[in-house]
């Protein structure tokens, strides 16, 4: 099976990366004009027309932008190959009514273009025809992936919790770091930059959560003073954060939303339910 790429960004180089690993031939890259992309030259291909990728290849990957995927979609619709593409919201719709067109979408978040890369056990999720699945399993067995599959009309669904794993996790790490650098925390005697410690303490920390999130069920899967009941603490942190108010926001609607998955907090509900647990001592765990 010959892989054909349109695009240079993260997802091509995952899937490219994928298909050497496996020994199997790539036909060739297209990139759009003015591209910056180094995927050509890592993955050792050369860059061809959108149109000669898709006749040299048995499937092509479009791993280009969803803005950009309709357009793509057009030019290659007279293309014999199976064709898909990864993005989590479109449907494989996209590519008009074609029996071997599909949407496959790695559940995970890919490094830049030239970091190292696996999909090796990802859950890769198909969204198409059935006359399509047998290519698409095809990839996912080449990519060491974990075939699921979705209807259509819940893609924008799915794809929200994709959202809320990944992206929305790295913007809380993000915002971590910004609270860490605000305060006087010394660390004497390292021979690594204070922000690089850091940034490695933020992920470990990340980590050793999401660890304890896996192996357990119910309000056990959270840490923390909310998950605990301890208030004053809560109430301490919220002080702290004042004068960063969208992070005190964001602070309050989280521990709100842990208090409401925790058995200490059974008892609250609606949208005030963390200041009826800061001022009201019946509320107590």
């Amino acid at each position: 099976m010959r892989l054909g790429i349109i695009g240079g960004g993260r997802a091509a180089w995952a899937f490219g990366s994928a298909w050497r690993a496996a020994g199997l031939p790539l036909s060739g890259i297209a990139l759009r004009a003015g591209s910056a992309s180094p995927a050509a030259r890592l993955l050792s291909l050369d860059v061809m027309t959108v149109a000669e990728v898709a006749s040299t290849s048995d499937v092509v990957l479009v791993a280009v932008s969803d803005r950009a995927i309709p357009a793509i979609a057009a030019e290659v619709s007279g293309a014999a190959a199976a064709v898909f593409h990864c993005s989590g919201s479109l449907p494989g719709a996209v590519f008009g009514d074609r029996s071997n067109a599909f949407s496959l979408h790695p559940f995970r978040a890919l490094p830049a273009v030239g970091e190292p890369v696996t999909l090796r056990d990802t859950l890769m999720v198909y969204e198409g025809p059935d006359d399509a699945v047998h290519d698409a399993l095809r990839v996912v067995e080449i990519c060491g992936g974990i075939f699921g599959r979705i209807p259509a009309e819940q893609k924008a669904r799915y794809h929200a919790a994709a959202v809320f794993a990944a992206n929305h996790v790295a913007a809380m790490l993000q915002m971590s770091e910004e609270i860490l650098q605000s305060v006087a925390l010394d660390i004497p005697a390292a021979d690594t930059p204070t922000l690089t410690i850091l940034r490695r303490a933020i992920v470990d920390l990340a980590a050793s959560a999401s660890s304890n999130w896996l192996h357990q069920r119910g309000a056990a899967s959270f840490t923390g003073p909310a998950a605990r009941g301890e208030r004053q603490v809560v109430a301490g942190h919220l002080a702290a954060l004042a004068g960063v108010p969208h992070l005190q926001r964001i602070y309050r609607q989280l521990a709100a939303e842990i208090l409401g998955r925790t058995a200490g907090a059974g008892a609250l509900d609606g949208d005030d339910a963390l200041e009826k647990w800061l001022s009201d001592n019946s509320f107590l765990p």
